[in-house]
């Protein structure tokens, strides 16, 4: 069974104390008064029980600007995508990198939808339950362009395309190159059949994943930490955002030469010193999102599987979502991005890896990472925790 919270004087402190190498210093801040945001239940729950897969396939469709799905091997024929490589994996499916001819890096997110076949050990996603993932990557991409909520901290989305069809053969040969040198937990795609459905995702280029990224120093690490901070601050204002899966695998960095990283926050700019080095969120299958009165989320309150993983901190932190939400998963809960923050900072602190670690701007601006970590979860959510 489910653990589902329903008693809101349920004593948290007591809770998290029991977990076993749980990171937070600081008791979960649980608020037993938040607002459920009753006005839009309603219209969620309705989308959740009724929304049909053809109308969230045809929603998808005119997303993509198709009316019908595309065959997979013309679209991303080996004459297209130049100095591909595969560069990644998730249980969602694959991950490519290709130069456009104008020289342009770009990421394609491969996901395989509405088959019968298990995938890596999962059931594939159906029109319905993918779409919520599309639009919300679309409005978070639109924030590099907004005028009151501006970001451009989340990935960029330069299209997305819903294929049908065999996976190709040269994307074949570089899955299979990529096995042979490193390890790799999916199935092989040879396994898909002429009927497959797949949504891809253009994507611009974030850089390396913080797990395997080597900061220069700690001043970066801190230009990294405020870059996250702000860009979740700016989403949970304009949309009521909360990512719900931002472990270091979901957060992108690359080199850069710009001096300043700019944001806008309720109209007002703010320019954070970037000590060479662009953030960028990714992923965003679990997220949760306000838009046009519709509350876009994925309902994981009876994925047990989710709940049950061990030994990493976020792990934990799915568990601590749950509780503060009271299993309910449309709910906005922006103390979630709190916890996600106080995850970042500690592994900033504790696993990055840094170049240059005696010197005096190194040990100060770890200095003052510490002392993030110490107070961050006394905010209510990101946005609090920007302007503390």
């Amino acid at each position: 069974m489910p653990l589902i919270i329903r008693n809101p004087l349920l004593d948290l402190e007591t809770f998290v104390a029991s977990i076993t190498n749980l990171r937070l210093r600081h008791p979960v801040q649980f608020n037993p008064y938040r607002a459920i945001y009753d006005d839009f239940k309603e219209t969620t729950e309705r989308r959740r029980s009724v929304t049909p897969t053809c109308d969230a396939r045809d929603t998808i469709l005119r997303k993509c600007g198709q009316s019908e799905p595309l065959e997979f091997a013309d679209i991303y024929s080996g004459s297209a995508l130049r100095q591909c490589r595969k560069i990644g994996e998730g249980v969602f499916g694959e991950v490519f990198r290709y130069k456009t001819d104008a020289g342009r890096a770009v990421v394609l997110k491969i996901i395989p939808i509405e088959g019968t076949l298990v995938v890596n050990g999962a059931p594939q996603k159906k029109f319905d339950e993918i779409l919520s993932e599309i639009l919300i990557a679309l409005q978070l991409s639109s924030l590099r362009n907004d005028n009151e909520y501006m970001t451009s901290s989340f990935a960029e989305v330069i299209q997305v395309r819903c294929v049908q069809g065999r996976y190709p053969n040269h994307l074949i040969d570089l899955w299979e190159l990529y096995r042979d040198h490193h390890r790799t937990a999916n199935d092989h795609p040879e396994a898909f059949k002429d009927d497959q459905l797949y949504i891809v995702f253009e994507l611009g280029n974030g850089g390396q994943d913080l797990k395997s990224f080597e900061f220069s120093n700690a001043l970066q690490a801190k230009s990294a930490f405020q870059q996250a901070a702000l860009a979740l601050a700016i989403a949970e204002k304009k949309l009521q955002f909360e990512h719900r899966d931002l472990h270091w695998g979901n957060i992108l960095l690359s080199p850069i030469d710009e001096k300043f990283v700019t944001f806008k926050l309720n109209g007002n700019t703010q320019q954070i010193p970037s000590e060479g080095v662009k953030l960028t969120i990714i992923d965003y299958s679990l997220s949760r999102m306000l838009s046009d009165g519709i509350v876009l989320y994925n309902d994981v309150s009876n994925n047990e599987g989710l709940f049950m993983a061990e030994g990493d901190y976020h792990f934990e932190i799915y568990r601590l979502m749950r509780i503060n939400l009271d299993n309910d998963w449309q709910c906005f809960e922006p103390f979630n991005n709190v916890i996600w923050l106080d995850y970042i900072v500690d592994k900033l602190i504790d696993r990055a890896r840094y170049k240059d670690t005696k010197s005096r701007k190194h040990r100060s601006a770890m200095k003052e990472l510490r002392v993030i970590r110490d107070k961050i979860t006394k905010n209510k959510s990101a946005a609090e925790s920007v302007n503390a």
